[in-house]
């Protein structure tokens, strides 16, 4: 932390320092609830996504499954 002066010149800009840091504290708190909802949404609807996805390989897989070609199916001959 920087060094501070002990003189009214320097107490006089910290105390302006404070006064605006206090003064836009609520809308930077209110910004930072903001972005914190918007990121669980995202990550509510990436897993969604992630889910929905999902349950698409699994259904091509059981589609690929039951449309195997009948060549498949049959015996192989040995000769």
């Amino acid at each position: 932390m920087a060094r501070l002066a002990y003189s009214k010149a320097s107490l006089s800009k910290e105390s302006a320092k404070l006064k605006r840091y206090k003064q836009f504290l609520p809308s930077l708190d209110l910004k930072r609830q903001q972005l914190a909802a918007e990121r669980k949404k995202a990550q509510q609807t990436l897993r969604q996504t992630e889910l929905e996805i999902e349950q698409c390989y699994q259904k091509s897989a059981e589609i690929s499954r039951s449309q195997r070609p009948r060549w498949e199916c049959l015996p192989s001959s040995s000769a």
